[in-house]
């Protein structure tokens, strides 16, 4: 072998070394303090940090002692992990459990270790997937260990779902008092923006020739609202609704012309089973997400008038199997039942049943809507039902269980769901729905959607 094959040899091996995994180990990623789903908790400072470190303890992985050691002496860790008498050392494997026993326990974590069913506390406000933060950026970064992956940004994906929409009565008026079909959207509209994907339950028909009825249950609107989810960028809708049929056939195929013309997707209806059945699917971030509405009502969930033109998906053992197909040719899939009673806050047996055959046929994530109340939501074989995220855009102000809703924002790092975000929304006597900020709604609706027993 000559001098300078050796050479070359040597070079190439001192590269390949310097090029995986020596930097790996130097460069630092973030670390989350995380609690339990169904825990109230959801900032972390240094005030409940050192409260925590007083009161109810902190849980840390032993295989990264030495880790939080030396970042405490390099002051990238604000608190001193060898001195603190309530911090807990165990295993890895054992912090999940750990968390799940108690609602009220927190861990510090390396982004990689957090599970779905565990919550990502923000630090100081910031989460390190946040796509704008008008606090600071994500500042608790740490060095790994030699195996652990570096965070890489553009491998995440935000999906956000919204539950109820109904673009009539209240609603319509605002519309047409305003002369802006983005009236509806003015305060949740920027959160559907900031997402990759975005998705809800279009209930009720978009009609060409409007007129005026009488019978205040028959929910339609003018085709023309249309834009308004456009320009909120909803990329798909269900229509698989039980009022989705209000307007007869006409306003079914108006409804599916009106979303076609202003590019959005729609699932749950259509001339034959595999129209209403078969889903839609479309890429985001070289994500293939597939998104399938289901109608299980037994009432609506049929033809969707009379004549029987168009048909709505029903969810049932035959549906099933277009969920398997669907999931064959996406990554992710989301399916949006409309099912259950109105007004509860707790799903009905049959919402539970449907909801875990639906996973058990490839679903991610099952969103619910119906009931026009939030209900709780649940884990299943490590995927997410949500039962019911209640009303979004719609004109129940009687109530204040029909004023409160969920968005629920969906982390997805590369094929598999990290961390899922939820953000309570209240109707205003504006009719315009916003990020809820009253201490007694937000806690009203938590309490709704985090029971889950």
């Amino acid at each position: 072998m000559s001098v300078y094959l050796r050479i070359s040899i040597l070079l190439c091996a001192f590269i390949t070394f310097y090029s995986s995994g020596h930097p790996k180990e130097a460069q630092k990623i973030p670390y989350l303090f995380t609690g339990s789903f169904y825990s109230t908790n959801f900032n972390y400072d240094t005030n409940s940090l050192y409260s925590s470190l007083k009161s109810g303890g902190l849980i840390l992985p032993v295989e990264y002692r030495q880790i939080f050691i030396e970042a405490f002496k390099s002051r990238d860790l604000p608190f001193d992990p060898d001195k603190q008498s309530l911090i807990i050392w165990t295993n890895s494997g054992n912090i999940d459990e750990c968390l799940s026993n108690d609602i009220n326990a927190v861990s510090l974590l390396p982004w990689n270790m957090v599970k779905p069913w565990e919550r990502a506390l923000r630090w100081n406000g910031a989460l390190p997937w946040d796509r704008t933060n008008s606090l600071q950026p994500y500042s608790l970064m740490l060095p790994g260990r030699p195996d652990d992956p570096l965070f890489l940004r553009e491998e995440v994906t935000v999906i956000a779902a919204g539950g109820t929409v109904v673009l009539s009565r209240g609603i319509m008026r605002l519309i047409e008092r305003t002369s802006d079909v983005d009236a509806p959207w003015k305060g949740i509209g920027s959160i559907f923006m900031e997402a990759d994907a975005s998705f809800v339950n279009l209930k009720s028909p978009l009609v060409d020739r409007y007129i005026p009825g009488t019978n205040l249950l028959r929910l339609y609107g003018k085709s023309g609202y249309a834009a308004g989810l456009s320009n909120a960028h909803i990329s798909a809708v269900s229509i698989s609704g039980n009022h989705i049929g209000d307007a007869g056939d006409e306003g079914i195929s108006n409804t599916m012309e009106a979303l076609s013309h202003n590019g959005i997707l729609y699932s749950g209806a259509g001339t034959g089973p595999d129209e209403a059945c078969g889903g839609v699917f479309f890429e985001a971030n070289n994500l293939k997400i597939g998104f399938i509405g289901v109608n299980w009502n037994p009432s609506t969930a049929r033809t969707a008038s009379k004549s029987g033109v168009f048909g709505i998906s029903r969810l049932s053992q035959e549906f099933l199997e277009y969920v398997k197909k669907a999931k064959s040719v996406s990554d992710f899939l989301i399916v949006l039942p409309n099912w259950g009673w109105e007004y509860r806050t707790k799903p009905i047996a049959q919402q539970v049943y449907w909801g875990r055959r639906l996973v058990e046929s490839g679903a991610d994530i099952v969103i619910g809507d119906q009931a026009h109340w939030v209900q709780n939501s649940a884990f299943y074989r490590g995927k997410f039902i949500s039962y019911c995220l209640g009303n979004l855009v719609f004109d129940q102000l009687e109530h204040r269980e029909t004023r409160e809703g969920v968005i629920e924002k969906f982390i997805v790092y590369g094929k598999n769901l990290m961390q899922i975000e939820i953000i309570p929304v209240y109707l205003g006597r504006d009719k315009i729905v916003r990020p809820a900020d009253d201490p007694a709604v937000m806690g009203s609706i938590f309490s709704k959607v985090l029971n889950y027993r």
